[in-house]
């Protein structure tokens, strides 16, 4: 009964840092190394990663591919992100997947000395795999909405569990607004293997702007995620001068961590060589292992988008 019940202990804590994970991937980081850099303010530029944003957002994508990855801190964990959009139906279709993948845990025993010794090594995969459409409800005003799937396993233990995303841009030549609902699904969990463990899915709302001042783009987002009860704020500049190929990126941003707002600050830049576009950003915080890390973003583009 003793093994049971630290069995059920175990799942729960599994659970909930399966929940965490998740967290860091929508919230913490994001689809792409443009993004990051400008503070992950969601739905600010036309690309098949808006399918992690604000689905809205994939207008003008053309046909297009995105590619993302970073190393954490330890080495053995790495983020990868590739997403892809195409032209249907009187809008665009957006696909991705967003994982984070850790390796060589060990599998711990206790000898006969009370000393701990390693049995085998396993590794721990959290993977978010979306589906977005996106059309236009007038000439400026964008919808869009996305099905996600969640799949986690941890050792013996899996969770898997879906929900929706939906939003708004309005864009013209001077500004944009994004109005963004993650996890619309209210009744929607992830359900684990073992036992009747599951958690559910935080309820995100997001509002957003950039405007336009000569060579500079000004971006900030105000967020609310029901599970912390935060009003997380955050704000991004992108300088764009002639020749329009290069640009540099600056953010900052709140995130929540156990109930309470940490900030992280970012730095990017960009060159493109169409149809490629390469960025590479920068991430300081307070609160991440080592305090820093770096991005990396790799985007393939057919068509030019309305920027």
């Amino acid at each position: 009964m003793r093994k049971l019940y630290l069995l059920l202990c175990l799942i729960g804590v599994m659970s909930q840092l399966h929940a965490e994970t998740i967290q860091l991937l929508t919230q913490h980081m994001g689809p792409s190394s443009k993004m990051i850099a400008v503070g992950n303010i969601e739905g600010m530029f036309s690309s098949s990663t808006a399918v992690f944003e604000n689905p809205a957002a994939l207008m003008n994508s053309g046909t297009s591919m995105s590619f993302l990855q970073t190393q954490l801190s330890d080495q053995d964990s790495s983020v990868l992100c590739v997403t892809g959009a195409f032209p249907y139906f009187y809008g665009q279709v957006g696909l991705g997947v967003l994982s984070l993948e850790t390796k060589n845990i060990d599998k711990t025993a206790v000898n006969d000395s009370d000393q701990f010794y390693s049995l085998y090594k396993f590794g721990t995969k959290n993977a978010i795999y979306s589906l977005g459409y996106q059309t236009f409800l007038d000439q400026n005003l964008s919808w869009g909405v996305n099905l996600k799937y969640v799949d986690q396993d941890l050792f013996e233990t899996s969770g898997k569990g879906f929900n929706m995303d939906t939003g708004f841009v309005y864009d013209d030549t001077q500004s944009r607004l994004s109005l963004n609902f993650k996890n619309i699904l209210k009744n929607s969990k992830v359900h684990f293997s073992e036992s009747n463990s599951y958690y559910e899915f935080p309820f995100e709302m997001s509002l957003g702007g950039r405007t336009r001042m000569d060579d500079f783009y000004l971006m900030s987002q105000l967020k609310y995620v029901d599970s912390d009860n935060l009003l997380l704020k955050a704000f991004g500049v992108e300088y764009r001068p002639d020749p329009k190929e290069m640009a540099l990126f600056l953010g900052w941003k709140e995130v929540p961590v156990n109930g309470v707002s940490k900030q992280t600050a970012s730095v990017g830049t960009e060159i493109e060589f169409h149809p490629v576009t390469l960025t590479l950003s920068y991430e300081i915080s307070e609160f991440i292992e080592q305090n820093s890390r770096y991005y990396f973003s790799f985007e393939y583009r057919e068509k030019e988008p309305a920027h």
